[in-house]
């Protein structure tokens, strides 16, 4: 992996390449950076989807941009003079102004910093609990620093099936593969994860993750589904006549769309290696880092 291209090349341990220096260089000229927040679907706001859905392919148009300046909030200095009586500067775009949105790793990130947080707010004695994926013996065999990893890697990786999840219930969730039963629920917004059903007899052990300092809670067994709140379906029936029909179960069993290679740092004598993976989850992710949400409690 390529590092960032805003690290000075002279800090970098490695030899560094035109490129680095060129990067860097290229860095150095931003002047201005807006973060856009986008949802999956753009339901509720068609004309800001079609945007960001160009602007990733790199195409950036005169009225996306204007729609960006049309909504730009600052919540500094400028925005306490407005307040003051004293309107504030106007923020202008051009087209020869970097936009960027947030790459996976950062969504995975932040993803990570709502657990460890939200960790810390919950009642004595209640713990995240930590889902581990099935992924059908291909970590065996690999050292303790190849599995870090892999663990490590944002969800695209895989097929948008996550290595481990950390349940708190209420967080909002991010439905990522298709239910065959229910396809509306695809890629579904505003999803609220309500219960995790595991089978009889099984355990809870409390382990600390060294990375985060949060303690989790991990099951003996993998849960048999989970229950979401799936709000404003149109054709949304009750799994039990005496359940509300917003609640929908999802079930563990879930494999990703296909398999997936993932390549493992090379072997010591310059090798390559790699494993193959088709991961077995519950067909979600936290939707913290990937759009707006709000936590019900």
């Amino acid at each position: 992996m390529a590092d960032p291209i805003y690290l000075d090349p002279l800090d970098k341990p490695r030899k560094i390449t035109t490129a680095d220096i060129e990067g860097f260089e290229l860095w150095r000229k931003f002047t201005t950076v807006i973060i856009l927040e986008e949802s999956v679907r753009f339901r509720g706001d068609p004309e800001w989807g079609e945007g960001c859905r160009l602007a990733r392919l790199g195409q950036w148009t005169s009225a996306f941009i204007d729609l960006i300046n049309s909504r730009v909030i600052d919540h500094g200095e400028g925005h306490q003079r407005e307040h003051q009586g004293h309107s504030k500067p106007h923020i202008t775009i051009g087209a020869d102004v970097v936009i960027v949105t947030p790459e996976n790793a950062t969504r995975l990130v932040i993803n990570n910093a709502f657990v460890t947080e939200t960790a810390v707010m919950l009642p004595t004695d209640v713990y995240p609990v930590r889902v581990v994926t099935n992924f059908k013996g291909a970590l065996n065999g690999l050292s303790c620093n190849d599995v870090r990893y892999v663990l490590s890697l944002p969800d695209n990786r895989f097929g948008r099936m996550v290595q481990y999840l950390d349940l708190v219930h209420g967080m909002p969730v991010q439905i990522t593969q298709i239910l065959r039963r229910q396809k509306e629920l695809r890629m579904a917004l505003s999803v609220v994860s309500r219960q995790c059903t595991f089978p009889p007899g099984m355990c809870f052990r409390l382990v600390r993750h060294g990375a985060t300092n949060t303690i989790v809670q991990l099951p003996n067994q993998p849960p048999d589904y989970a229950i979401l709140r799936v709000p404003n379906r149109p054709h949304a029936t009750a799994i039990r006549p005496e359940l509300d029909p917003e609640l929908f179960p999802v079930f563990y069993a879930t494999e990703a769309f296909q398999k997936v290679t993932i390549t493992l740092p090379k072997a010591p004598n310059s090798r390559a290696r790699a494993i193959t993976v088709k991961l077995q989850q519950l067909p979600f992710v936290c939707a913290i880092g990937s759009a707006r949400n709000t936590f019900v409690q």
